[in-house]
């Protein structure tokens, strides 16, 4: 799929459009190979499985995005936002702190790393590293308290492997939130001695 991808961008293709043509080649090169290697597979039936599966993703992902939508369009949130902008902020270190505040209540990483470049992009002017390194600090940062029970990603793996949240819980909060909170954290003590 990356000579897909790799065209697109000779192409000046948008990125929502080489993504579309990597997938819709990637699923015809699986029905061909399957088809080739498994004789008696039964094409249709896959698909038809591929896609209710698909679509019940679809709805669930966007129940819970309209959850954080609706979560940073009321006034409580809003009020946190402005208490967050009078800190006294030290750069990055106020920034992901913020970052998380905001990915715990909206349970989305996607969501506070856009409000986070929406609201509160000035606590970036005084870091003293290039934006490409700031994003992928804060990316890293998103990734943790995001990692609620209400999250996107949680409730459909969950759904998917038809596993019971309360019981796989401990399990996802330790590899998706401890593991990488511990890696921001050595991340944000390395910047602090050698930068």
């Amino acid at each position: 799929m990356w000579c897909i991808s790799f065209l697109g961008i000779n192409f000046k293709l948008s990125s929502g459009h080489i993504v579309e043509i990597a997938i819709l080649s990637g699923i015809i090169s699986a029905i061909i190979i399957s088809k080739i290697l498994h004789k008696n597979i039964e094409i249709v039936k896959t698909i038809e499985i591929g896609i209710k599966n698909g679509f019940q993703t679809i709805v669930i992902t966007a129940c819970i995005m309209g959850y954080g939508s609706v979560v940073s369009s009321t006034i409580g949130f809003e009020k946190i936002i402005d208490s967050f902008s009078k800190l006294q902020h030290n750069g990055i270190f106020s920034s992901v702190f913020i970052i998380n505040i905001i990915a715990l209540i909206t349970g989305s990483s996607v969501a506070s790393l856009s409000l986070f470049f929406e609201k509160f992009l000035f606590f970036s002017k005084d870091i003293f590293m290039s934006s490409e390194q700031l994003h992928r600090i804060l990316a890293i940062a998103s990734g943790g308290m995001d990692s609620m029970p209400y999250a996107t990603g949680i409730v459909v793996a969950n759904d998917l492997a038809k596993t019971d949240l309360k019981k796989s819980y401990i399990h996802i909060f330790i590899t998706c939130a401890v593991f990488p909170l511990i890696t921001l954290a050595i991340l944000l003590v390395i910047i602090y001695l050698f930068f």
